[in-house]
């Protein structure tokens, strides 16, 4: 397989036609079905249904797909890699984070970060633990990091757990439900899941459980951490949050901890890499300024 072979194929996925894709990559029609031709040769599989609206992939197609992506990065970050070595340059470091690692490490991370590495370019994603998955697989992230509930962590990845964070249940200052003292009292409460929706639900669940208790019937699923302290800043829905997200950002959305005597199981902020990736010298110093703040935090 040739490197250009494979970015001119993924340039046809994305433009879903031969001939899109000789414009967005200023070569000629002829040029790019040549290269699909000696690429599906060299495979010995067809990547593409053809027709006269333009192009499907086959099941070899999307399997190549994620590989083809995959490949591109890893030589892009090769490349990157020798070029630090040889030029002392600081490179670039790609990284996915939870609402709630925004909110706690990542800024002094970030600042002990930059100021090892003033020059290095890094780009944020705030992003689902599904969506980051997503992007570890096709080596788009160098890493993510997040709040893992029980039960959430996918064997598919390297997690390196940097500490451990204490859960409190969140309601509005004059909440029906601000008092209470007993998880029971907020059984018939409408509960908001913020972040990860998959996690969070985990979490709420074996909240619950572990008291023998029901899961609550009112559950409103909410992808945005800011879109959930808005609304909860509004009405009488209660929520689960990490304590130093609570510490940081209850008082100015006018919230409070709920006092219940109940003990809830942590979370665990965890830098998550794809299974035996190796962190180029950017993305290995921002992992280790997370880790130190990690530690500070707890």
């Amino acid at each position: 397989m040739k490197f250009n072979h494979l970015q001119a194929f993924l340039t046809v996925i994305e433009h879903k036609s031969i001939r899109a894709a000789a414009r967005a990559l200023h070569l000629t029609q002829p040029a790019i079905t040549k290269a699909m031709h000696d690429l599906e040769r060299d495979l010995g599989v067809p990547l593409f249904h053809r027709s006269s609206s333009g192009v499907e992939l086959t099941e070899y197609g999307v399997l190549l797909k994620t590989r083809a992506a995959l490949l591109i990065h890893e030589t892009q970050r090769t490349r990157e890699a020798l070029g630090q070595i040889r030029d002392g340059s600081t490179g670039s470091v790609a990284v996915a984070v939870s609402s709630t690692a925004a909110l706690t490490v990542l800024p002094p991370a970030f600042k002990e970060f930059q100021a090892s590495l003033p020059n290095a370019e890094v780009e944020f994603l705030e992003a689902s633990l599904s969506f980051a998955y997503e992007r570890l697989r096709d080596g788009t992230l160098d890493f993510a990091v997040a709040n893992l509930a029980p039960g959430s962590v996918d064997d598919e990845f390297d997690i390196n757990f940097i500490c451990l964070m204490d859960n409190v249940i969140g309601a509005r200052l004059d909440n029906k439900y601000a008092n209470s003292k007993s998880l029971r009292q907020l059984s018939e409460a409408t509960w908001l899941v913020p972040g990860s929706t998959q996690g969070s639900r985990l979490l709420l669940r074996s909240i619950f459980e572990m008291n023998g208790l029901a899961l609550p019937d009112h559950i409103i699923r909410c992808q945005s951490l800011t879109v959930a302290l808005a609304l909860m800043s509004n009405s009488d829905m209660v929520s689960v949050f990490a304590r130093p997200l609570a510490a940081r950002e209850f008082q100015r959305h006018g919230l409070k901890i709920v006092p219940l005597r109940e003990k809830f199981p942590a979370t665990a902020l965890a830098i998550i890499t794809r299974k035996g990736d190796h962190m180029t010298y950017a993305a290995r110093r921002f992992a280790d300024a997370l880790t130190v703040a990690a530690q500070d935090l707890a």
